[in-house]
């Protein structure tokens, strides 16, 4: 019997040039806008810097793909685990728990305002800014780009595990939706993750997924030009075993 959460974690995008990217350069996290609960449970919108992967069978993957992109990279959950990356924290409107965190925010709040402006925000301040970072409504609205285009979701169905770096060794930790939709401040921000990047080596990699068959050669080619003068060969060429196609999965799993 197949397992329900498998020893791989995947990461998709919509374009080979991002894939080639991440295996060039490691993953850049990126500020994803999301939406948020105020304490008086009026709505907003934040974006976050984040690396979001999912953790689901090659089985079910698809509908997830149709989502957010065909070009995708499966990473082992050991790395994951090695890296400190965690499952999200999906809350229900409306449930205990949402009150409980509610509650949580709103004595948080209360002390920030009281704290003077001179005096050092506390080691407990950041880890639950740190901790707000992983909290997703189990459904709701998806905003996929800046034009804040987005549709109705499930989000529980992703099962994502997410990384975000932390917030103590970085400027930014959040954009507004109007400092999101200014292209400029949203560069900026996104420019500066480049010092937060997360890295693996090839024996991380368990599969490299590509939408075309077409792009297989082209693949092995960006492979051998990115890890060929850094690795041995036989570790650059078991990489190109790990190419599989959307094709390949909806025939095969």
């Amino acid at each position: 019997m197949s397992n329900i959460s498998p020893e791989t974690l995947f990461h998709f995008t919509g374009s080979l040039d991002n894939l080639v990217n991440i295996l060039r350069n490691g993953f850049y996290p990126k500020f994803c806008l999301e939406q948020c609960k105020s304490i008086h449970n009026e709505t907003f919108l934040n974006a976050y810097p984040m690396v979001c992967f999912c953790d689901i069978p090659l089985s079910q993957i698809m509908k997830h793909m149709d989502t957010y992109g065909y070009y995708g990279i499966g990473m082992a959950k050991n790395w994951a685990e090695t890296r400190k990356l965690n499952p999200i924290l999906y809350q229900k409107a409306n449930s205990y728990l949402a009150d409980d965190i509610k509650t949580i925010l709103k004595k948080f709040g209360e002390e920030s305002v009281k704290r003077n402006e001179n005096e050092e925000v506390p080691e407990s301040s950041f880890a639950m800014l740190d901790v707000t970072r992983y909290i997703k409504p189990y459904e709701g609205e998806l905003f996929k780009s800046s034009n804040l285009k987005n549709e109705k979701k499930r989000f529980y169905d992703e099962r994502e595990w997410r990384y975000v770096p932390n917030i103590q060794i970085y400027v930014t930790h959040h954009l507004s939706e109007s400092e999101f939709k200014d292209i400029k401040k949203l560069e900026n921000a996104n420019r500066e993750m480049e010092k937060v990047k997360l890295d693996f080596e090839p024996d991380d990699i368990k599969y490299i997924i590509l939408k075309e068959k077409s792009e297989i050669s082209g693949m092995i080619k960006s492979i051998r030009e990115i890890k060929g003068t850094k690795y041995p060969i036989n570790v650059v060429e078991e990489l190109y075993s790990k190419i599989i196609t959307c094709q390949q999965i909806k025939e095969d799993f």
